[in-house]
């Protein structure tokens, strides 16, 4: 079996899971119930079964209130949407050189003929026309705007669409897809190979380091987004509130990576000096998280290619 669709597999085995903890099926769980299993039990079963020991490990966090893009939209009609609802980030170190990859997924549950996914609902639309035409837009955190004017002003594989479909009560696919200028949203590929294809820097769109001065409004969002859902994970850390259903793998550690830092407690300063002042500022959103970090050189990195399809 290829590992993308082992990967598939083990995302059934994860929501499933997750489905029976809660007492209920499959099909009665809803979007945020099945996002939370991929970013948090998917990762301690990649670690585990699919690329052990290999310099390939996943990370994942929940956190339920997401931030909002607060837009303008063609029509004219001030709204709120959602940026995403997981954020997937690479991290690649190979052969002494370190680069960055990351895709925003929205995701949604199936709904239309065969695999093709109908928008249809105006939160749906607005969310779409977001991911099409990246219109000027900030994000507000307690009282501050922070502003983001992304390039190019047309659909890009930083932005994308998770298509969840449910199959015999007990059983889920989840696909990925791209925007497009339609209401139809048409799966490419299974989430498992789009997860290959993420780890062999095929899919998503790069971004810069941190604070660089080269650093595009894209690599500003990303590391936004990175900055408040650490500092929302860390605070509930550090008053007792997190447990296993809400981080998974090698979270902590693989954060330190991003950000080239020793401990939590560093980096928890580091971000906090950087987007909020002395006062304290309640972080109180973030987005969910699922991290890859690669760290191997790049003869050992064909094998991985060959055995991922």
């Amino acid at each position: 079996m290829y590992i993308n669709n082992q990967i598939d597999h083990l995302i059934n085995v994860a929501v499933t899971y997750r489905a029976t903890v809660a007492g209920k099926t499959v099909e009665r769980m809803d979007e945020p119930e099945i996002t939370s299993a991929i970013v948090t039990e998917l990762p301690f079963l990649l670690n585990r079964m699919v690329w052990p020991q290999t310099g390939i490990r996943f990370g994942g966090c929940f956190i339920h209130k997401k931030p909002k893009a607060l837009f303008k939209t063609k029509a004219g009609k001030d709204t709120s949407r959602e940026v995403g609802d997981i954020l997937v980030v690479c991290r690649q170190h190979i052969d002494g050189i370190e680069t960055f990859n990351a895709v925003l997924l929205q995701m949604k549950i199936h709904r239309g003929v065969g695999d093709q996914h109908k928008i249809v609902d105006l939160d749906e639309k607005e969310q779409l026309e977001l991911y099409q035409n990246w219109p000027d837009f900030y994000c507000r955190r307690n009282k501050k705007d922070t502003f983001f004017n992304i390039y190019p002003k047309t659909p890009h594989p930083g932005a994308q669409y998770g298509i969840i479909k449910k199959i015999r009560g007990n059983e889920v696919k989840v696909f990925h897809a791209t925007s497009s200028e339609d209401i139809y949203l048409l799966p490419e590929h299974s989430f498992g190979s789009f997860v290959c294809d993420f780890v062999t820097m095929q899919n998503g769109r790069a971004f810069t380091q941190r604070n660089q001065k080269e650093n595009d409004e894209w690599s500003r969002l990303i590391w936004y987004l990175l900055d408040i859902s650490w500092l929302n994970v860390y605070k509930l850390k550090s008053i007792w509130l997190t447990d296993q259903q809400m981080i998974s793998g090698d979270f902590f550690d693989l954060y330190k990576l991003m950000y080239s830092v020793d401990s939590e407690e560093m980096l928890e300063r580091v971000i906090r000096a950087d987007i909020i002042d002395n006062k304290g500022d309640d972080i109180d959103e973030g987005i969910p998280i699922f991290y890859i970090s690669i760290d191997k050189d790049s003869d050992k990195m064909i094998s991985v290619y060959r055995n991922c399809f």
